[in-house]
């Protein structure tokens, strides 16, 4: 059986507007991770026994934080400067969508943690970036 190809993550960007917010898009992530991760609580306590009394952990669900790193190249300067424009502001936690092909979408507030900008001889402008989720994340699977 062939391996699946990789594919791009698409990054999309929220104009803030409540209610109706936007979304364009700003480039996408040829390599890339996503960390989807979720951290359990532990609440056991002197009466989490069983019917042997036998003393066993409990665990609520806990924190749950998603992860995007990756680098790309930049096709548009309109993109380059939106991104330059959020790291530099005093809040860079903003509503992102993140396309996985194949797969679905992430949607919700990251923080832009990290943004590099570099080039190569060809001209081409590079980029490499991670956002850290700030909130709570929803997902849509692809139709």
């Amino acid at each position: 059986m062939p391996g699946k190809l990789g594919r791009k993550l698409l990054l999309k960007l929220g104009d803030g507007v409540e209610g109706s917010e936007t979304f364009t898009t700003v480039g996408s992530l040829t390599s890339k991770s996503l960390s989807l991760n979720g951290t359990d609580i532990e609440n056991t306590a002197d009466d989490s026994v069983d019917a042997n009394d036998v003393l066993w952990v409990e665990t609520l669900e806990g924190v749950h934080s998603a992860t995007v790193t990756g680098d790309g190249r930049v096709k548009d300067n309109v993109q380059e400067k939106a991104l330059f424009a959020l790291k530099f502001t005093n809040d860079t936690k903003r509503n992102w969508q993140i396309v996985v092909p194949g797969i679905g979408t992430i949607q919700g507030p990251f923080r832009l943690t990290q943004l590099d900008s570099g080039g190569e001889t060809s001209g081409d402008g590079t980029y490499a970036m991670s956002l850290t989720s700030a909130g709570a994340l929803a997902f849509t699977p692809e139709a």
